[in-house]
């Protein structure tokens, strides 16, 4: 599941450079957002997160004061007031709503939302490991159930989203450290990820020539040839050196499956407890996990809007906790279908300025469309000028741009009543 131009698809297979798409309204993506050149949190340095985390929880667990653990906090991290007090109130929150995770114990929450099974695995490890531990616990849970289920992924953890109930702690303790890689083979057997590394070590190796016989292969067909390759060299009765590598590339340098098998290597051995927790309401560190797809889907108010009111039914239930009383208000993600209504006032408001203006209809859409495609100034400028029927010159990069446009596969984005307008008007260039 991704996002791509603000509507959510489901990617199914590839095939060349095509990838075959479905729309899926009602579902959130999976894949995690791209944020330029940030990198993922390193296993050590998770470490020493979960360390300092696990300072906070027995420091509140003894009854500490607030001023002294702000000043713990304080000569800890080296940051300003504000921060401490942030730090303070988020990490306070999750001790009193359910329980903080650290480097010697791993949170399993779950959570119910409709008919969908949560469970949430606090591990904060990274996020190379937890894409190990994640896909290897969705493996176990397909194998025991016959199941789909759902994965997300962050540096802070992961959780697994079903229809059937979730056993996360007796998965835990069915994949062993051992053999943890060869449930990875056969987990990531049918993935992309392995083919598309299959496809950089076939090309190193010159499996796949980038030229043959003085004329260049094109990227399409080397990808067909990995594909047929990679189909080939799956069914050798013994191991082929390249997907050795390929599986080696993935489960190494893209994942990490060391730190993946140590992590398990403790939780088998009880060095990492584990502990299972029952919440109405995502907890204060499990919120950012659960929402990260949901956030690509709505609007910066909208988006503001719940993770306030998520704020404030956390708060109220953990007053509530301190008096004894029950909240009964249910918890509920953000849909697709909230957004919905706004969705269709702007139909209906398309609709009313298609009859009442057409033309003022058609330069609203050209704009939607030159904002999906990136449509450069100038060219967005004269077909603004055809639309409104201008009979002076136009510049030969637009028409050749137009014919290119009308003449070949025409984008999604480009409505029907736009491009019969800009064929109508081509007529007289």
């Amino acid at each position: 599941m991704f996002v791509l131009g603000g509507e959510a698809y489901e990617f199914r297979y590839s095939r060349g450079l095509t990838a075959q798409v479905k729309t899926s309204a009602g579902r959130p993506p999976t894949v995690p957002q791209w944020v330029s050149e940030m990198l993922p949190l390193s296993f050590e340095l998770a470490q020493m997160i979960g360390t300092f985390r696990q300072y906070l929880s027995e420091l509140f667990s003894r009854g500490t004061p607030p001023d002294e653990i702000r000043a713990y906090i304080d000569s800890y991290l080296y940051v300003d007031s504000n921060a401490v007090d942030a730090i303070y109130q988020y990490v306070r929150e999750q001790y009193e709503y359910s329980i903080i995770p650290h480097r010697r114990r791993i949170v399993i929450e779950h959570l119910r939302e409709g008919s969908k099974r949560y469970a949430i695995v606090h591990t904060l490890v990274g996020r190379r490991t937890n894409d190990v531990l994640a896909r290897a616990l969705a493996f176990a849970h397909g194998r025991a159930t016959g199941r789909d289920v759902e994965l997300g992924i962050s540096d802070n953890g992961f959780y697994l989203k079903s229809t059937a109930p979730i056993q996360t702690r007796r998965l835990l303790s069915l994949v062993h450290a051992d053999e943890l890689r060869r449930v990875m083979v056969l987990a990531l057997e049918k993935s992309e990820v392995l083919a598309m590394r299959f496809r950089h070590c076939a090309a190193r190796s010159l499996l796949i020539l980038r030229t043959y016989g003085g004329v260049s292969r094109s990227v399409g067909r080397q990808h067909m040839s990995s594909r047929l390759l990679f189909s080939a060299v799956r069914g050798m009765p013994e191991e082929f050196p390249i997907l050795a590598e390929a599986r080696r590339e993935v489960l190494e340098d893209f994942m990490d499956v060391r730190h993946a098998e140590e992590v398990l290597r403790e939780v088998q051995s009880g060095a990492i407890a584990v502990e299972e927790s029952e919440t109405r309401l995502p907890s204060p560190f499990a919120l950012s996990l659960v929402l990260q797809g949901y956030t690509d889907l709505l609007k910066m108010e909208d988006r503001i809007a719940f993770l306030t009111r998520m704020h404030e039914m956390i708060a109220t239930e953990i007053a509530a906790k301190r008096v004894g009383e029950k909240v009964e208000e249910r918890f509920a993600l953000p849909t697709v279908e909230q957004t919905y209504e706004r969705l269709w006032d702007a139909q209906e408001e398309r609709d009313r300025l298609k009859r009442e203006d057409y033309v003022a209809y058609l330069k609203d859409e050209l704009r939607h469309a030159a904002n999906k495609t990136r449509l450069e100034p100038d060219l967005l400028f004269h077909a603004q000028r055809l639309l409104d029927k201008e009979l002076g010159a136009y510049p030969e990069k637009f028409t050749l741009w137009l014919s290119t446009l009308l003449s070949g596969t025409i984008p999604r984005a480009w409505s029907d009543d736009l491009v019969k307008a800009l064929r109508e008007e081509a007529r007289r260039l």
